[in-house]
């Protein structure tokens, strides 16, 4: 489901599609949940997708990530999937204040 110039870039490395494929073999899905998802298509070939990837464990942060996904002859394949960690509140902020 990658095309052949697929980029991954996540807060500090940006992977290519051969390390991506490594680095989703080594993955455990089932530590992870996958919600929030939003889509919007920017024409009839091309279309934005985002989600946030919140990790069970609640030490490691959870992430937003953003994918450019492209129809290939019939065929939706990604072409960009970008990773931002999700910033934690500071202790001194009152809740429902958003910045």
């Amino acid at each position: 489901m990658l095309d052949a110039a697929f980029l991954e870039i996540e807060a500090n490395v940006v992977y290519d599609k051969a390390e991506a494929v490594k680095g989703i073999a080594d993955f455990d899905f089932t530590k992870f949940e996958l919600s929030e998802w939003k889509s919007a298509k920017l024409n009839n070939d091309p279309a934005l997708v985002t989600y946030l990837i919140k990790p069970m464990d609640p030490k490691w942060d959870q992430e937003r990530h953003t994918s450019i996904w492209a129809n290939r002859n019939g065929k939706w394949l990604a072409l960009l999937d970008m990773g931002t960690p999700v910033a934690k509140p500071k202790a001194d902020m009152k809740p429902g204040i958003k910045m």
